[in-house]
């Protein structure tokens, strides 16, 4: 082979290299981005139930502690659909 042509495999394989290593970079980017972002998800469905719990308490708590049944209901609506919510996390998460 030439010269000229060992010298341009030489480059093209030099390029290829940083090539992989950007991608495998970019891949462990994206992994903890992705990791990063999955703590998020869980951090705000806790809050969310945390602030819902505190809703339904400080309406246990006050003075409408016998409301109507409806109200009731759509209190342990938001409590189920929250423990739904978080448990969909966790399925998500293995």
């Amino acid at each position: 082979m030439s010269n000229s042509l060992n010298s341009e495999i030489q480059t093209l394989e030099s390029k290829l290299k940083m090539l992989v290593s950007k991608l495998d970079q970019l891949e462990s980017d994206y992994k903890k981005i992705n990791e990063d972002y999955t703590k998020l998800e869980v951090s705000i469905a806790i809050k969310n139930y945390q602030l819902k719990k505190q809703s339904v308490q400080s309406s246990f708590s006050s003075e409408n502690f016998n409301a109507d049944q409806k109200e009731n209901k759509i209190i342990k609506e938001k409590i189920d659909s929250t423990i739904i919510e978080i448990e969909e996390l966790i399925n998500n998460l293995n």
